[in-house]
């Protein structure tokens, strides 16, 4: 951070607390943090509506609710926004904090979440006053996932000059992400100009400056190299059963390099934010059922970065989606359409009868997990299920699929 002057949006841990001590480095708190301990306390209270937790997460909610509708908009609008709307909120909530702690035990985890809060009221409330910085930092943290994820395998970089380097290149390739760029292709173009680039320009190379270079075309270049490429023939696309064929037809690695293509393809903020743009609470969407490939109907009652929650109209089940999964510009209705074009086989729905107790069973949990279990217990609708060492599930026959031992 040495040289370094602006705004350093992190945790509240306090091994930073000497880089805000002269003032050069304005500290910015990140609301998850917060709303998370909160969080934690209404799950212990397994979700009871209207306790203090609860309450402190609706009202922390109405301000992420707020971001939503600015997200993607200019910075002078998003400030004029926060500043209308926000900061009031902001000042009611941190009267009911006031108000809420002095009914509580001091050593209470909820005084514990609230004194957070308030401990951090002037840095929780930097982002109301800067437009350049966003609620939370939540956009960094997934950034570095990666490296979390993959730390185990490389634990020594064998020097601390050798550190400085890895930060670098985490940090070019976390720009080339939010930029849209495959850090690959990035890399290889920056290796390939370097050593004939004028050093005083060097930051003609740094990510935002070649996107459009290595956007799309560049991939599209690439994915025209592979040998699956009579995917498409004449300009016209290939049925699904041809477009199997040429698939199966294809080697290991060659879809491997496809799938890697869609994959950034699909990653691309610019996709994601124009579906992003023309959903909002409530509204009806097709989405895709990965179990089945079918189209389904369901209402968007949830919306994050880089997914949303859509309930199934008909089973009432909550899917988290990616947006490439979502059809913002069609809802119920031409999926009815679709259904009475077509003859709908006739399926019996499982019940209590193929059931009993005692048998194993696998079912999708409501984070789209798979799990196994023993049935416990039968009822009209529902069988309980347990797992070894965890708590039991109450599931639909309509869910549960028999588990064989083979």
């Amino acid at each position: 951070m040495r040289g370094f002057v602006g705004v350093l949006q992190a945790d509240a841990y306090a091994g930073y607390d000497k880089i805000f001590e002269d003032g050069r480095i304005i500290e910015a708190a990140c609301s998850a943090h917060c709303r998370r301990k909160f969080h934690e306390i209404h799950e212990r209270q397994e979700h009871v509506v209207g306790t203090l937790a609860h309450q402190a997460l609706q009202r922390i909610g109405a301000l992420y609710a707020l971001e939503q509708r600015i997200r993607g908009h200019g910075a002078e609008q998003r400030l004029l926004h926060r500043q209308r709307h926000a900061k009031p909120l902001l000042a009611q909530l941190h009267d009911w904090l006031g108000e809420s702690l002095s009914q509580l035990s001091s050593k209470s985890p909820l005084a514990t979440a609230i004194g957070y809060a308030l401990g951090n009221w002037r840095a929780l409330n930097v982002y109301v006053e800067d437009r350049r910085i966003e609620i939370d930092n939540n956009t960094a943290e997934r950034a570095l996932r990666g490296v979390v994820l993959g730390r185990k395998n490389y634990l020594h970089f064998g020097s601390d000059s050798g550190g400085s380097r890895a930060a670098i290149i985490y940090s070019l390739v976390g720009t080339c992400k939010l930029n849209g760029i495959d850090p690959y292709a990035y890399l290889r173009h920056v290796l390939v100009h370097i050593a004939d680039h004028p050093i005083n320009r060097v930051a003609e190379l740094l990510p935002w400056a070649v996107a459009g270079e290595l956007s799309t075309p560049a991939l599209k270049h690439e994915a025209g190299s592979l040998k699956p490429s009579c995917l498409w023939q004449n300009g016209v696309t290939m049925n699904d059963t041809e477009l199997i064929e040429a698939l199966s037809n294809a080697s290991s690695l060659e879809l491997y390099e496809l799938s890697r293509i869609i994959d950034w393809l699909l990653a691309d903020p610019r996709r994601i934010v124009a579906i992003r743009s023309q959903l909002n609470i409530g509204k009806s969407v097709q989405f895709m059922d990965w179990r089945s490939g079918q189209m389904r109907a369901g209402k968007v009652v949830a919306m994050k970065d880089a997914q949303a929650t859509v309930q199934d109209d008909a089973s009432r089940t909550q899917w988290k989606l990616s947006y490439a999964a979502i059809d913002p510009g069609a809802g119920p209705e031409s999926i009815e359409a679709q259904s009475t074009s077509l003859p709908q086989p006739q399926v019996q729905k499982p019940g209590p009868q193929d059931f009993r107790r005692g048998d194993r069973v696998s079912f999708t949990d409501k984070y789209l997990q798979p799990q196994i279990g023993t049935i416990t217990r039968n009822n009209q609708r529902a069988a309980s299920v347990e797992r070894e060492g965890c708590t039991g599930w109450r599931v639909p026959f309509g869910m549960l699929a028999h588990v064989m031992d083979i």
